[in-house]
């Protein structure tokens, strides 16, 4: 059985993460090379990380974005919605253009 000399950066997420924990010891069981094995680890990941992007579009289906978070305390941020921000800056909207049927180029291309 050959065991594999894994960074120690990544060796922390095998440790953590079940699914790189059976591709490392399936890989070792059965000799195979260590890049088999990234190639694997790389294949799961990209796949859990889509699988976790569609659970996402899923849940902002259902129940909308979530609210933001101060990361350095871990507090929600109340923000207003979209209508009560313009109420409340009492944003002044630019008037429509006049609609003169003049020229409105000077140069012409014949």
């Amino acid at each position: 059985m050959k065991k594999y000399k894994l960074p120690i950066a990544f060796q922390v997420h095998v440790d953590s993460d079940p699914g790189l924990q059976q591709l490392k010891q399936d890989g070792e069981e059965h000799n195979r090379p260590e890049s088999e094995f990234f190639k694997a680890a790389l294949a799961y990941v990209l796949d859990t990380r889509r699988n976790l992007f569609i659970e996402l579009g899923r849940y902002l289906e259902k129940f909308g974005p979530l609210e933001p978070i101060d990361y350095d305390t871990g507090a929600t941020i109340k923000t207003p919605k979209a209508e009560e921000a313009v109420s409340e800056n009492n944003l002044n909207l630019l008037p429509k253009p006049k609609d003169d049927n003049g020229k409105r180029f000077s140069k012409s291309y014949e």
